[in-house]
């Protein structure tokens, strides 16, 4: 079989195209074309990869360089998430209970920034309250009156005390190791040599004697520990009171924001309580202590830290489902990282150093990720 030859001439090598040849005028008046010509197929494949919501099913686009298929695959993606509710937001906060063990609150979408605003404000608002509603005049006349109280229930026990033992031949005397008794005669105390300086059967006629005040002693003192113990209670509930009448209504407020939320009207809850037991914190006291027994140290310059909240992934302002493009997908990437800070020569971390990764962020509410890498 033999070859043929054809002849071609150079005009038969170009396709001329003038302005005659064309529909429009200009070209603001043509469409633009979207999406990928000529990828029919994978096109195809790519919805029918997206239209499946079971788990362990993946996407994987291959292509040369320059051909469009990372902007492609995005695209699809967006426009499937579109269709999707927009997730919640996921807020870490302090575990009161169990502080190694932090606590995981779930909200709308875009409320965690608002959540950690209002706690900001509920901060700086107890901060300026509570020390002015200790130093308040009616909180220092409550105090003075169970303070004063108990010191005349002191003075009256031990009153009645030493007339017993006047009555006996003795003075009383209170020292660091508790009530002494001192032997008198003709109403003057004796020093320890002009006691020995007595005769033998005067001396020990006083020590009868001051053994029968032992029991009136001890009777004392129990008295005395009684109303110390009862004068605390009345100055730590005179405290709670205080401190609720202050800051209460704040927290009130912020359970009546967020009541829709049961797990954050309870740590809401939480944070009340906690500042009331805590009232050293407002007062300057705790700047130097833990952020909680047996914790890491708190950092100086926020001893509040604990109130805060960790917002660990937001959605506000997005629509749809999230769409993460992780060009680096690395361990700590992917899954998020704890960070640390040092303090007083040791690394320490708390709930706040808790920070996300691309499978946070793209996770919806129905706990599906929809990550684009």
């Amino acid at each position: 079989m033999t070859a043929k030859s054809f002849e071609v001439f150079a005009d038969q090598l170009s396709a001329p195209c003038t302005p005659e040849d064309l529909a429009f005028e200009t070209t603001e008046t043509v469409s633009s074309v979207e999406g990928t010509v000529g990828q029919d197929r994978a096109l195809a494949a790519l919805e029918f990869g997206l239209e499946i919501v079971s788990r362990g099913y993946n996407l994987f686009v291959a292509g040369v360089p320059g051909s469009g298929r990372s902007t492609t695959a995005f695209s699809h993606v967006q426009r499937q998430a579109q269709r999707q509710p927009t997730p919640d937001d996921w807020c870490y906060v302090h575990n009161f209970q169990d502080p190694y063990r932090p606590r995981s609150l779930r909200i709308a979408s875009g409320s965690g920034p608002a959540l950690a605003k209002d706690m900001d404000g509920l901060i700086d608002r107890a901060k300026r309250d509570l020390p002015q509603a200790f130093d308040s005049e009616a909180y220092q006349q409550q105090r003075q009156r169970i303070t004063g109280e108990f010191e005349r229930q002191r003075a009256a026990l031990f009153e009645a005390l030493e007339h017993q033992a006047n009555a006996l031949g003795f003075a009383i005397q209170l020292g660091p190791a508790g009530i002494m008794t001192i032997p008198m005669v003709e109403g003057k105390p004796l020093t320890p040599d002009e006691f020995q300086a007595l005769p033998q059967e005067e001396r020990h006629a006083m020590r009868e004697r001051g053994e029968t005040l032992n029991e009136p002693m001890m009777d004392t003192m129990r008295q005395v520990h009684e109303a110390e113990h009862h004068t605390a209670e009345q100055l730590q509930e005179l405290d709670r009171q205080t401190a609720l009448f202050a800051v209460g209504h704040l927290v009130d407020d912020l359970i009546a924001k967020y009541g829709q939320y049961p797990e954050v009207a309870t740590y809401l809850e939480a944070v009340r309580d906690d500042m009331v037991q805590h009232l050293e914190r407002f007062r300057g006291e705790a700047q130097q202590q833990a952020l909680f027994p047996g914790g890491p140290p708190a950092p100086m310059d926020d001893p509040f830290g604990l109130y805060r909240i960790n917002v660990l992934v937001s959605h506000d302002g997005a629509s749809g489902a999230p769409v993460v493009c992780e060009r680096n997908p690395t361990y700590y990437n992917l899954v998020g990282r704890v960070d640390y800070r040092p303090a007083f020569g040791t690394m320490s971390t708390d709930f706040r150093m808790i920070k996300a990764g691309a499978l946070h962020r793209a996770t919806t509410s129905s706990l599906k990720p929809t990550t684009c890498c």
